[in-house]
This record gives C-alpha cells, sequence and structure tokens, in this order.
C-alpha cells in the first residue's frame, strides 16, 4: 500500500471517473522525475516505512522497473480512460503490518479508502498471512505473534474505516493450525513463498463469508487452478488445478465461516 499510494498513484485509477486529464498528466510527470534518482525524493518516510516493518537499507531503486509499468498505466489511462466508477475496492496487505501506531499497512490503507470513499467506493480489507503460511503441516499455530499483530490491526482500521469487510486470514489460519481434528493442511508451496491452491481455496470462501454474510458451507465451487506455474505444473512439481471434495472441502468452508464469524464479534467487542 505504501508504494501503490506514494509512488505508483494507484489511487488515479480509484479516481478514473472524477480525475482530469492535467491531474493524470500531473502524476506521470511526478513518476518520472522518481526515476532520476536512485534515492527516494522523501528519504524520511522512505525510511519510516522500512523501519516500522524491521527492514533497512531497502533500495528505491528496485522499484524503478515497478514505477515505469505505473507509467505505462497512467499513460494508457490517458489515452483511453472508461470512467469507471467502482463499487469496491480490495487493500490487500502483504508484508506490511506493522505494530507501530499510523505505519505500514495501516497508514497507507486508511489513506486509499479515504480516496476510494470519497468517490462513493466501499471498501473491503483482505488481510493476508504470508508469515504464518505453513510449508507441511503442523499442531500448533505457526507464529501466533504476527497473527495477532495482523488480526489486531485489522480490528482498529474496521472501526476506523467502516469498512464493507474483512476478509482475516491469519485468523483462519490460526484457528485451522490450532485444530487437532481436522485435516493436516498446508498454506504455501515449498519452493515459492506465495499461499498454494488450499490457501486460495480458503480466501475464496473468506471473501464469500464476509461479502454476504452466508456460510459458503454446501456450495459446489470447488475447483482452484494455481497461477505460479513452473513447466506445467505448480512449484512443487504438483497438479496445477486442485479440487477439493469431501471432508477437506467442508472443513474449508466451515473454518472460513467461522473466522469471519469470530473477527465480526470481535470488532463489535463480543
Amino acid at each position: 500500500m505504501f508504494k501503490h499510494s506514494t509512488y505508483y498513484f494507484s489511487q488515479s485509477f480509484l479516481e478514473q471517473s472524477t480525475i482530469t486529464n492535467g491531474e493524470i498528466e500531473a502524476r506521470i510527470a511526478a513518476m518520472k522525475t522518481f526515476l532520476e534518482s536512485r534515492t527516494a525524493p522523501n528519504e524520511a518516510e522512505w525510511n519510516a516505512h522500512w523501519d516500522s516493518l524491521g527492514m533497512s537499507n531497502v533500495s528505491f531503486a528496485d522499484i524503478h522497473s515497478h514505477i515505469q509499468r505505473a507509467i505505462r498505466n497512467h499513460e494508457a489511462l490517458l489515452k483511453d480512460n472508461p470512467k469507471t466508477k467502482w463499487d469496491y475496492v480490495v487493500l490487500q496487505s502483504w508484508r506490511d503490518v506493522s505494530t507501530k501506531p499510523d505505519q505500514g499497512y495501516a497508514k497507507y490503507a486508511t489513506r486509499l479508502a479515504e480516496i476510494a470513499k470519497a468517490q462513493g467506493t466501499e471498501v473491503i480489507l483482505y488481510l493476508t498471512s504470508p508469515e504464518t503460511q505453513n510449508e507441511d503441516p503442523v499442531t500448533e499455530p505457526l507464529k501466533p505473534g504476527p497473527a495477532a499483530r495482523d488480526i489486531a490491526v485489522g480490528l482498529s482500521l474496521v472501526k476506523a474505516l467502516k469498512t464493507k469487510a474483512v476478509i482475516p486470514v491469519p485468523l483462519a489460519i490460526r484457528n485451522i493450525q490450532a485444530d487437532s481434528t481436522g485435516p493436516a493442511l498446508t498454506f504455501r508451496y515449498h519452493n515459492d513463498g506465495h499461499p498454494n491452491q488450499t490457501c486460495a481455496y480458503l480466501v475464496a470462501n473468506l471473501f464469500y463469508a464476509a461479502f454476504t454474510a452466508k456460510s459458503p458451507e454446501g456450495l459446489v465451487f470447488d475447483t482452484v487452478t494455481g497461477n505460479k506455474v513452473k513447466d506445467g505444473r505448480d512449484p512443487d512439481g504438483g497438479e496445477l488445478t486442485v479440487v477439493f471434495e469431501g471432508e477437506t472441502k467442508a472443513y474449508l468452508q466451515k473454518m472460513a465461516f467461522d473466522a469471519v464469524q469470530e473477527f465480526e464479534a470481535m470488532a463489535k467487542g463480543e
């Protein structure tokens, strides 16, 4: 969210129904000036952000290629703006949740959420959980500290932003990992840090439950095709397409709904 709101101007696409050509041109010009330096134009903010995540010496030059892509996207918007007014926007966390007040995901998701709400767009917070996704089966929650941190930040944001929905992946994964009676599940690849098909299936059911306030239990949806491809297979050499059925399907659907209900009860102080 930090880079998207500060250096890629992704808010242009949230604002596309009202943004002027002059504003788009100004953002393109600003991004082009970013490319002239290997250090961030606001170095204090750059360093404060990474410091809040326990990181240092993060190179601004490493995001030049992403800025170049953002310029191309803005040039395309300038050439042909569909003037779409969005109903919803999904703001996704990814290794950017900080315990420090007004830093990291909380700070920049809020910035983008306020822009979205000014456009009449409802906000969905998608809390991912890269630190707790297990590559091997576990018998207890993996890294409960980061999970608790992410849940707490999500709770603070839902109260401040009055979101349409929150997708509480850290809570769902923590609950599954703590459940000794459920199937042994993994949520990331061994050979790639991204979520695997099981995690994708869980997330899809979380979205359904959070967005509709209904349980996904009994839905016919049962198939996920991975998008991390190596020689026609997933990063671990397995089939790209996984069909969920029987106990595993029913369990993931139930745990998704339970997590959404639990998060909503926490948000209400129950």
